[in-house]
């Protein structure tokens, strides 16, 4: 993200730092006038000060900070979502959704946490609500006949995100800083899995869910160390790079009007992986198909669900749990849901 010089943010905002320059510093708003609104003067904001932002402001090339997590903000009518996957031991990160509503309004949430006009959460709700009524009801009853391994029990154990794909999910390769020789394999094999609808249950569903793989690229994986989302490029990117040690994977996607136009996928070069090659998995490495699946899940418009569940969706990943490379019961019908 390219760094940006400190200042007002409208010419009514400028106006009244011209004529009150003692009373502004680097992270308040400048003050209010009868020509403009008031603007942050700063281009990280603290997600507690966005309700008192008045929808007028620029917000061009801004960030905000959403309990630790620095969001870039997306333009008016669209949202940018990061879900993560988290490492073994550590607790469950929600997802961090910033969005900007059509008359210019910035709200952010992170789990039970809401920042923003009550117009604009408001929004918010709306569109992920209209995401929801749009997905099929539950559809899903031949998964049943499996009840007895893991995760195929509970066909309600899943969580929409409120975002979906309209069309294929388009995406290239950044090989650049992989600890691993056959990464794109296995996040092909997750993405298959996914848009097939393939299951551990005894059973697959047919999903209108489409992939397709464009090659190796350069392109950015525009996902922060910590687990932000930067200004996103419209191109679909999934990659390597330095993740905080709770991360696994973090996911970000940018959606309009609830449809996702880009989603980016980091993995953790630093983790432990495990990518179906050489030896058997073992000790403290991670599946990294299962991972994938798992963050596939989330480009696909899944949140995640109670670890008890079973579920691909479920919040953190254990050392060598293969049982992630397949959806269980809860997962597929969140996707026959959208995509049935």
């Amino acid at each position: 993200m390219t760094n940006h010089t400190v200042r007002p943010r409208s010419a009514g905002a400028l106006a009244a730092v011209l004529a009150a320059t003692a009373l502004v510093t680097l992270g308040a708003a400048a003050p209010a006038s009868a020509s403009g609104p008031a603007c942050p003067t700063d281009t990280i904001i603290d997600g507690s000060r966005l309700a008192s932002i008045s929808p007028e402001c620029s917000f061009a090339g801004d960030q905000v900070n959403v309990g630790g997590v620095v969001m870039s903000i997306p333009n008016p009518g669209a949202s940018v979502r990061a879900s993560s996957a988290v490492a073994a031991g550590y607790q469950d990160v929600p997802d961090v959704v910033v969005y900007r509503a059509g008359n210019g309004g910035v709200a952010a949430v992170a789990g039970d946490q809401e920042f923003g006009s009550e117009g604009t959460l408001a929004a918010l709700r709306s569109e992920n609500s209209a995401v929801a009524a749009s997905a099929r009801p539950s559809a899903v009853s031949t998964l049943d006949s499996a009840p007895v391994v893991p995760g195929c029990d509970d066909r309600t154990a899943y969580k929409l995100s409120g975002e979906k794909w309209a069309g294929a999910y388009e995406w290239s390769y950044n090989n650049t800083g992989s600890p691993v020789t056959s990464g794109v394999a296995r996040i092909q094999d997750a993405l298959d899995t996914v848009t097939g609808g393939v299951t551990r249950c005894g059973s697959d569903v047919d999903l209108t869910a489409t992939h397709r793989y464009l090659g190796t690229s350069t392109n950015s994986v525009d996902v922060t160390k910590a687990g932000g989302c930067s200004e996103g490029d419209d191109r679909s990117t999934i990659g390597w790079g330095e993740l905080s040690s709770k991360y696994l994977a973090t996911t970000c996607s940018w959606s309009q009007d609830g449809i996702i136009v880009s989603s980016d996928i980091k993995f953790n070069n630093r983790a432990p992986w495990w990518d179906n090659t050489g030896r058997a998995c073992q000790g403290k490495t991670y599946d990294l198909q299962g991972t994938a699946t798992h963050e596939a899940g989330h480009v696909f418009g899944l949140d995640h669900v109670a670890p008890a569940t079973h579920q691909v969706m479920k919040p953190a990943s254990d050392p060598c749990e293969y049982s992630q490379e397949k959806l269980g019961a809860g997962d597929a019908e969140g996707l026959k849901r959208l995509y049935g």
